[in-house]
């Protein structure tokens, strides 16, 4: 008897203590830190993106339409240079609509429907040009984001077969959402060419052929996996390295519906802005972020756009997608946007000074 009631008390300790640990990680949630980092560019930006050298870490930011500048910031604040390449588009005679930060002194532009990819220096020199004609004798346009890594070139595409203006729409649309959605380079440093197309099939599986799915492509490259996803899907789509897709798992937000579907050719010839509205008017999964620190996936979820501003929320997943929390964050202070460093995720502020300096606030899951 004194065996059996030892025994008990000690299951029930132990059900205690792992009930306490599940409670421990169940009150884990995205906590301000209260630091801010302002990142002053002096000019308006369209895009920032983390990187790093070593284990330094930088942002830049980029616009490509009036200074033509690439500002670098330490990730705590502090100016270290603009690139400026005017002169490139001068003596191109061509524009810039992607770029990637390969380095602190290398950075990575994509041409605007001439498919030619530069590195430059930070002085704003051309140290390496590539192009690919024969992508477009194809009918395939590059276009961003662009992504380095390993001497390695990835970038989203479009197809534009010149056979396609013969069809009906729904025939051509058919055609692109079953066409390949990535372009890959394995040696874009050498003057030879070693390029394939992969990730066929995507829109196909949430988009049907009478509708309408344009967007900027969403890939995120991790160690071991691909993942993709679309403002009009609920899930995110894993593939391994061989492009294979190994299983789609669906985001599910309490805060939420998330209801962008795309847009009927048919509905929006009577209002050409309408694709636009919807995307605007409906909840939508806008952005992923993985922290490597912590071994998190950051999701956000943008909400519909009201009084001027877009609302959202950031849910938490582990590493095989299942939920760990969900915060809802105030549209008057806080952007659907961020990136990761090792101090955890800087969320973007609405600023007095947007124009010229950007602000962030870090979060922290704990």
């Amino acid at each position: 008897m004194t065996k059996n009631i030892s025994s008990l008390i000690y299951i029930s300790s132990l059900v205690f203590i792992i009930s306490c640990e599940r409670n421990l990680t169940n009150n884990k949630k995205l906590r301000t830190s209260n630091e801010i980092i302002t990142y002053n560019t002096k000019f308006p930006t369209q895009e920032i993106q983390f990187f790093k050298e070593g284990q330094t870490e930088y942002i830049s930011s980029i616009d490509y339409s009036t200074s033509k500048k690439i500002s670098v910031n330490s990730i705590n604040g502090e100016k270290k240079f603009d690139v400026d390449f005017k002169s490139v588009i001068e003596n191109e005679k061509l524009s810039f609509n992607g770029y990637f930060p390969i380095s602190i002194d290398t950075f990575a532009l994509l041409s605007k429907y001439s498919n030619k990819v530069f590195l430059i220096n930070k002085n704003g020199k051309v140290i390496f040009k590539k192009e690919y004609p024969r992508l477009f004798l194809e009918g395939v346009e590059l276009y961003p984001p662009l992504y380095f890594n390993s001497g390695i070139l990835r970038a989203c595409i479009e197809v534009y077969y010149p056979y396609l203006d013969t069809l009906s729409k729904p025939a051509s649309n058919h055609i692109r959402n079953l066409s390949e959605k990535l372009f890959i380079d394995s040696f874009f440093m050498k003057e030879n060419y070693n390029t394939y197309l992969k990730m066929g099939n995507l829109y196909s599986r949430f988009t049907k052929d009478d509708e309408m799915s344009y967007e900027k492509c969403r890939f995120n490259f991790e160690s071991n996996n691909i993942l993709f996803h679309s403002i009009f899907s609920d899930s995110i789509y894993i593939f391994n390295r061989e492009y294979k897709l190994i299983k789609a798992k669906q985001i599910s937000s309490n805060k939420y519906d998330i209801n962008l579907k795309p847009t009927k050719f048919n509905a929006d010839k009577t209002n050409v802005k309408l694709s636009s509205k919807n995307a605007w008017y409906h909840t939508n999964f806008w952005k992923l972020l993985y922290d490597q620190h912590r071994d998190v996936f950051y999701c956000f979820i943008r909400g519909p756009y009201e009084e001027s501003e877009f609302p959202f929320s950031i849910i938490v997943y582990d590493l095989e997608f299942n939920k760990l929390n969900e915060r809802r964050f105030d549209k008057d202070i806080y952007k659907p946007n961020g990136f990761v460093g090792k101090k955890g995720l800087y969320i973007e502020l609405h600023g007095e000074n947007e124009m010229k300096e950007k602000e962030f606030e870090i979060f922290n899951y704990e």
